[in-house]
């Protein structure tokens, strides 16, 4: 597997890459996250290749930009382009079905897999207030909580062990991004204008073409707002039982299952 910098827009951005010859999946991940949201998926028996990138601002990827979604949109359109890839599945986990929703209509993309999406659904205020709690903790206890409500399948005990450890981590990750990825939190992802705007047209102007999975006990993205999204724009989801946010950590048999089995 190749592991690269490749510069767009100014910035060098970090990716990992398969080029066996199989299907490509485009792996993009969420808020405040990284490539390695998949590495528990890459052990499983593929039928695919997996190329996956640090947004700017995230993992290896550094960027003195304004962070926005628009701009992860624009960055994530270029890589396409740079690498020449063709008859290609995009997969975005959380704030990355943001990506998948705005480039689906790319004609060198084949289909968009949504992982626990972002959606314009999420828009009542206890549920923004809850996912900025979430996303933005403002000391250790909150943090911890996060990290608790982001895995809800119990046989993971080797996490719930590890969450005093995960939690530090996670709250200093939280300190280093807090200021770049201000703009994306405040004025997008928990901001309704955003939400029923740009997001529900990114949504709306996306091709049939488009499927989602995740998990029933989502603390971060309701089950509710999913099944309004798949109401909407007629997207079909998948449920997977004793699951909550991280999708393919939790179910990484399951989901690999899913992709295998909706190959073009």
């Amino acid at each position: 597997m190749e592991k690269k910098f490749i510069e767009i827009l100014g910035d060098e951005i970090y990716y990992i890459r398969e080029n066996t010859g199989k299907q490509p999946v485009l792996f993009i991940h969420g808020f405040s996250s990284s490539s390695l949201f998949m590495q528990a998926i890459i052990s499983e028996k593929r039928d695919y290749d997996i190329i996956a990138i640090d947004l700017p601002g995230n993992g290896k990827s550094k960027s003195e930009k304004k962070l926005t979604i628009e701009l992860y949109n624009e960055i994530v359109k270029e890589f396409i382009t740079k690498l020449d890839l063709n008859n290609l599945i995009i997969l975005g986990h959380s704030l990355g079905g943001a990506t998948v929703a705005a480039l689906s209509n790319l004609d060198v993309v084949k289909k968009g897999i949504l992982v626990a999406p972002f959606n314009p659904f999420l828009t009542q205020l206890a549920m923004r207030e809850k996912t900025l709690k979430l996303l933005d903790p403002k000391n250790i206890d909150e943090a911890s909580e996060s990290v608790k409500a982001l895995v809800q399948n119990r046989s993971k005990t080797l996490y719930f062990k590890n969450i005093a450890k995960t939690s530090i981590a996670f709250f200093g990750l939280v300190r280093k991004t807090r200021n770049s990825l201000k703009y994306i939190l405040y004025n997008q992802i928990i901001n309704p204008e955003y939400l029923l705007g740009t997001l529900y047209e990114y949504y709306s102007r996306a091709p049939h073409k488009i499927i989602g999975i995740s998990g029933n006990d989502d603390f971060f993205v309701p089950k509710e707002t999913l099944q309004i999204l798949s109401n909407e724009f007629n997207i079909p989801f998948t449920y997977l039982d004793n699951c909550g946010h991280a999708t393919i950590y939790e179910k990484p048999k399951e989901v690999n299952d899913f992709i295998n089995k909706n190959l073009l």
